[in-house]
């Protein structure tokens, strides 16, 4: 069910091994499920529904690290004037085929190709954690693209309750630090609190924390208990299903596998 994770005392920190998450893998991992009826599946998804909370329609947004584009398809037809941006050439050139009215572009999100102040909103969705040298030239970049009292919206893999309890009962492989990239180095899961505390220091404020995908928490560290959700998952039942969405509302708090922040940039820096 889980890729293996090592705790980093020094970093707060796990690291999880399995594939490098190169351009090349996320081209790979997207191609067997991306054709239109994925990208345009949600045109009411949660990134829309969580950004009309804070931007109006038309306000420019970017999307670093887009993807399928599905995020930018959603944010599009609802009135916003979206951008997605990502290393996966092979992706991006089959979406623009497939749905030619997206704002899609092959670019780097560490080096942007717009000019400072050029957005009201950006989403980073698991995206920061992939990078072996941290988080903090991404940071950067989305302070100089994003407009003074713009909103920055990311999401990472996080460091939940019960991956505390189990950290604190020694249920993880551990060791004290470590330096050089392991190999198959896949991604981070972060201590929210520390990356809330970077990103503040370069002039955001933090407005909104969402756990998110309780379940899939749940599945990850319990695999007792995650046998049980995939098998009431395989029934695909309309009863289950709902059943399933509640269980998640109600345990994410503790149990979420990742972590929304939203945060608002000071207008004065």
């Amino acid at each position: 069910i889980s890729m293996r994770k090592i705790y980093i005392v020094d970093r707060d920190a796990f690291i999880c091994l399995d594939k490098e998450a190169t351009p090349q893998f996320w081209g790979a991992h997207w191609s067997s499920r991306l054709d239109r009826q994925t990208i345009i599946s949600s045109p009411k998804s949660w990134v829309y529904r969580c950004t009309r909370k804070y931007l109006p329609p038309g306000a420019a947004i970017l999307e670093g690290g887009c993807g399928m584009g599905q995020f930018v398809y959603s944010l599009m037809v609802n009135g916003y004037r979206a951008i997605g941006v990502d290393t996966a050439t092979a992706t991006i050139e089959a979406v623009r085929r497939m749905a030619p009215e997206l704002d899609v572009r092959i670019g780097d999100i560490c080096n942007l190709a717009f000019e400072e102040s050029s957005f009201d909103g950006y989403w980073s969705l698991g995206v920061i954690e992939h990078n072996w040298g941290g988080y903090q030239q991404y940071v950067m970049e989305m302070d100089r693209v994003l407009k003074a009292g713009g909103y920055l919206f990311i999401s990472f893999p996080a460091i939940s309750l019960l991956r505390r309890i189990k950290i604190a009962f020694g249920r993880y492989d551990a060791v004290k630090s470590i330096d050089a990239q392991p190999p198959g180095f896949y991604q981070f899961i972060l201590d929210k609190n520390r990356v809330r505390r970077d990103i503040e220091s370069v002039g955001f404020e933090l407005i909104e924390t969402q756990w998110l995908a309780g379940v899939k928490g749940v599945k990850e560290e319990l695999p007792i208990f995650g046998v049980i959700i995939e098998y009431a998952q395989r029934r695909n039942s309309r009863l289950a299903n709902r059943v399933i969405f509640l269980f998640d509302l109600l345990i994410r708090w503790a149990t979420g596998n990742s972590v929304l922040l939203v945060f608002r940039k000071n207008k004065d820096s």
